[in-house]
């Protein structure tokens, strides 16, 4: 029905909360509690390290597909309010409408399956399993070093 991103950024899907009739009350349970997943994603997977700068930068927002747009979307007002004057969106699969509707907001989208039947981003892939927070920080850390190697 919608996504948050750090900053402030909420996008709510109207189309959802009509379909479903989520009041506005549920809406603000959910926000609240999710507010506090993405605090502590932040924490996990950031530490103490700042907000990257993004400020005149090309950004790419990748993802493994893309349903119904609002976690992008999340995604793309946030790093434009973090600086990026670019952005590029690529991923592995995504319906034909949304990937045509993110192209008016963005720079450019590169989407590897764009089918008209779409039920989920999973029935796309043979492995669909969630990444722990360990193996999203081990990632993480491992860019960091190739980054870090590769500017010495």
């Amino acid at each position: 029905m919608g996504a948050i991103a750090t900053g402030g950024v909420e996008i709510v899907d109207p189309d959802a909360i009509e379909a479903f009739r989520v009041s506005k009350r549920e809406i603000e349970e959910v926000v609240a509690v999710e507010k506090q997943e993405l605090q502590r994603r932040d924490r996990v997977f950031r530490g103490s390290r700042p907000p990257l700068n993004l400020r005149d930068r090309t950004v790419i927002l990748v993802d493994d597909g893309i349903a119904t747009g609002s976690t992008m979307r999340v995604a793309i007002e946030g790093v434009r309010k973090l600086g990026a004057i670019r952005v590029i969106v690529a991923a592995g699969v995504a319906p034909l409408a949304i990937c045509l509707s993110l192209r008016s907001e963005v720079d450019d989208v590169i989407c590897l399956l764009t089918p008209r039947e779409f039920r989920a981003v999973g029935q796309f892939y043979e492995e669909f399993s969630q990444l722990t927070d360990q193996e999203v920080c081990k990632f993480l850390n491992d860019a960091r070093k190739a980054v870090a190697k590769s500017a010495a």
